[in-house]
């Protein structure tokens, strides 16, 4: 622990110094990804869901797994992870799924909003009208039937044209839909026809007509579950908004405060790293091979002989571009010069990048997964881009790309002509002028598609009429720009002779341009794939960085359920203090799996907690660890009582979110789940506040052998009868006294034993008045003397009320604790 820690929430000043990241705002990109349109479907205690990113114009799917009552948490995962701007599902607002929904929406809007000023969001008690931002679908319209139906007759760009019904079946199939799961099929119908119909209110600034590129499965099946709360507790992100946002709403910036991702993400050198570091932090995943493949890049990459290569596999991962703003406009015919160079480039470099690290793949298996993504077509794409397109002629006005000289006889032939017609205008501009009035100087000649040759004169005087040219032969047709446009004799001639040459050259490019575009999007899943496997090279490396320069190593993992590790730290708060305390953290196996911390305040209970939770959490993403040994055992889920914000968008207090968040580990929490409870029970008297935590501990103990993993740090005095103490370890942070003025020194280290909290010496260490604390000192004296404090079941509580607590069952729903 560091000398300067506390029980609160870590404030690291020099991180927001040290993580140079290049972009402090949130990236576009990111915004860009938060889009989605989901459907989301609960029945017979199975959830499914399907959604559609508008910004990649790719559909997403969710197989059906099997998700419980009251908290749904499988659901909350998704949408967690997806953040949809809307979401449909069926049903009526009676039913316990839409309620839950709701509040759902309401709280991870309301931990979004806490910096901001949006307005207050719905919740199920006081739901009176449907959120905007939430559909119920009409079941006769969206019946499994109707939506089967749409899914069978589903295409895609990515699809080859021409096929027979059962090739498109087929092509079905080959996307991994299985139309046996029925709820699945029936999220993804829905969907489908609801974004038809709506398509034009839901697609925003997005230009054209809906389209899917390609249709994907996605899967949250080995995730390990974390609520919102959780995330926020143990400072995972860190989204700071503008003192001012509020004058901007929805269209204001934001930036990325100290956190755990500021840390991890300083190294990425591409959008598209950055992006994929964030999704990789919010799904922490127990599918130990996908673990074990970021962990054995990581050693990969950390290692000081492949330093260079390393370096310059960076530097080429900075050329790479995200390319959904690219693929829209290219859909749209909008594509410029530059957007095409960019969608070439990244191309090039994933090519580049698959050649140059192929001589690695037989050791690293994301390179070889990488070389397996990197298809012919792609190599075909890049070929046909690089002979139709020039890059190096400079760029016309409107910047249109330019067509390679060559490629196409017909066209350079009009080329030529029109370089004929370029002298010729030049010829007819020097004898427009001597057929100018004599108050007129000078001219130009130009060529507008579809209306042909003109003569351009400044305007001669601020009243002049334009008309009055007429009498020189010249027929006025527009102005523009203080330039009037006429039409003369000779325009009428080259009109004649020269033809409207420069409309067929436009028109002939567009056809050019229109068939590699088309070629282009048929097969953007090629380019999509292998570029998310180089955004995972990209945050990897970043974390191997990190984990070089900070001295972390590599966790292992167990199937026996123990979590041993050695020499902890705190991955943010020893980033300010080089004198971080170590601290060891065992539980399962030969250690018990509940921990009770006591211990004075600001003495580094809370920090430790959060330390062992967050090391727990970097060994799911597949992180290195601050520790010098780590055994980790593959969790199905990590549950906090540990951060409370109260906000006027969840309407609800301090300790009603305590409870929430309690009820849900008890809830939900299983043998390899990791619980953290700060202080749990401290928002109401000291004697329900204890029953509150005897009850919930008991509730865990109960389990036996299929008890989760425990941290517990509280000032409330536990009665050892009351609860197995061959399961719990008592813990505190060493601490002693300064001799001279009895001040309380704290050294940081965790140590078995019980300690007092020391609140009058905590209250007079922090400069608070000497008076209010000597009399305070007086009151606690007398309560002593006429309170005496109860040894074993506090008074007016038997011993089944203890764990049974009518207000714990009342709140929190829970079953029955009795013995």
């Amino acid at each position: 622990m560091s000398s300067t820690s506390g029980d609160n929430d870590i404030n690291i000043v020099q991180l927001l110094d040290d993580c140079r990241v290049a972009d402090e705002t949130v990236r576009e990109d990111e915004s860009d990804s938060n889009d989605a349109i989901m459907c989301l479907l609960f029945r017979n205690a199975r959830m499914s869901a399907a959604y559609y990113r508008i910004s990649d114009k790719i559909l997403y799917f969710v197989e059906e797994l099997i998700d419980f009552q009251p908290h749904y948490s499988h659901a909350s995962a998704i949408l967690r992870e997806v953040r949809p701007v809307h979401v449909l599902t069926l049903g009526s607002p009676c039913d316990h799924f839409v309620k839950t929904l709701v509040d759902m929406m309401a709280e991870q809007k309301g931990e979004a909003s806490s910096n901001t000023s949006s307005s207050p969001s719905h919740r199920s008690y006081d739901l009176k009208t449907m959120p905007d931002n939430l559909s119920l679908l009409p079941s006769k319209e969206y019946s499994h039937v109707l939506c089967e139906h749409r899914v069978k007759a589903l295409h895609t760009r990515s699809e080859a044209e021409g096929l027979s019904y059962e090739e498109h079946q087929l092509h079905l199939q080959s996307q991994s839909i299985n139309f046996q799961m029925k709820l699945t099929v029936h999220a993804l119908g829905a969907l489908v026809k609801f974004v038809e119909k709506h398509w034009h209110q839901l697609k925003g600034d997005v230009a054209g007509d809906l389209v899917f590129y390609h249709l994907k499965r996605s899967t949250i099946s080995d995730h390990v579950l974390i609520d919102e709360m959780t995330f926020n507790a143990l400072q995972v992100f860190r989204t700071l908004n503008h003192d001012a946002s509020f004058k901007r709403g929805s269209n204001s910036t934001s930036r990325e405060g100290a956190s755990l991702f500021k840390l991890l993400s300083q190294h990425c050198r591409s959008s598209l790293g950055y992006v994929k570091l964030r999704n990789l932090m919010a799904t922490p995943t127990n599918n130990v091979r996908e673990l074990k493949k970021r962990l054995d890049f990581i050693d990969f990459a950390r290692c000081p002989s492949r330093a260079a290569f390393i370096d310059a596999l960076s530097e080429v991962i900075k050329n790479v571009s995200n390319l959904n703003s690219i693929f829209t406009k290219i859909q749209h015919s909008r594509g410029t010069k530059r957007d095409w160079k960019l969608l070439y480039t990244t191309i090039y470099n994933v090519l580049f990048l698959n050649e140059f690290c192929a001589t690695h793949k037989d050791e690293v298996e994301i390179f070889s997964e990488l070389n397996e993504k990197v298809s012919a077509s792609l190599y075909g794409l890049e070929r046909s881009i690089y002979s139709t397109l020039d890059f190096k002629l400079q760029a016309s006005k409107n910047n249109r790309p330019a067509i390679k000289a060559g490629l196409d006889v017909d066209l350079d032939e009009k080329k030529m002509i029109k370089e004929d017609i370029f002298k010729r205008v030049t010829v007819a501009a020097n004898i427009v002028v001597d057929q100018l009035p004599a108050f007129l100087k000078e001219c130009v000649v130009c060529f507008i598609p579809d209306m042909g040759h003109v003569v351009a004169v400044k305007k001669w005087d601020q009243n002049c009429d334009p008309r009055s040219m007429h009498e020189f032969g010249f027929q006025y047709m527009f102005e523009l720009n203080d330039n009037y446009h006429y039409k003369n004799a000779l325009c009428q001639e080259l009109d004649k002779q020269l033809g409207n040459v420069i409309t067929d050259i436009l028109e002939h490019e567009h056809r050019i341009i229109e068939r590699l575009a088309d070629f282009v999007l048929r097969f953007n899943n090629h380019i999509r794939e292998p570029l998310d496997v180089i955004a995972l090279i990209d945050c990897l490396i970043s974390m191997a960085k990190v984990s070089f320069e900070k001295g972390y190593v590599r966790p292992r993992f167990n199937d026996s359920n123990v979590i041993e590790i050695v020499g902890g730290r705190h991955p943010l708060l020893e980033l300010t203090d080089s004198n971080y305390v170590k601290n060891d953290y065992a539980s399962g196996g030969a250690s018990k799996p509940m921990k009770i911390i006591t211990g004075p305040n600001s003495s580094g209970k809370t920090i430790f907690l959060k330390q062992t939770a967050l090391l727990v959490y970097l060994a799911h993403i597949g992180c290195n660890l601050p520790a010098s040994d780590a055994n980790v055992a593959i969790l199905h889920s990590i549950h906090s009582r540990m951060h409370a914000t109260e906000s006027a968008l969840l309407n609800l207090s301090a300790f009603a979110i305590d409870l929430t968040q309690m009820a849900r580990a008890l809830q939900n929490a299983k043998r390899n789940s990791l619980v953290m409870m700060d202080e749990f029970g401290r928002g109401t008297t000291g004697t329900e506040g204890l029953a509150l935590l005897l009850g919930a501990l008991r509730k865990f103990l109960g389990q036996g052998s299929y008890c989760p993993h425990v941290v517990v740090s509280t000032h409330l005095e536990c009665p050892e009868e009351l609860l197995d103490g061959s399961m719990i370890d008592y813990l505190t942070l060493e601490h002693t006294r300064d001799p001279n003025d009895d001040r309380i020194v704290f050294l940081y280290r965790v140590i078995e034993g019980k300690a007092p909290s020391y609140g009058l010496q905590i209250a007079s260490s922090v400069q608070l008045d000497a008076d209010i604390v000597r009399r305070a000192q007086d009151f606690l004296h007398d309560f002593e003397s006429i309170c005496p404090q109860p040894s074993g079941i506090p008074e007016g509580y038997d011993e089944e009320s203890c764990s049974t607590s009518d207000l714990f069952l009342r709140t929190i729903k829970i079953p029955d604790l009795s013995d």
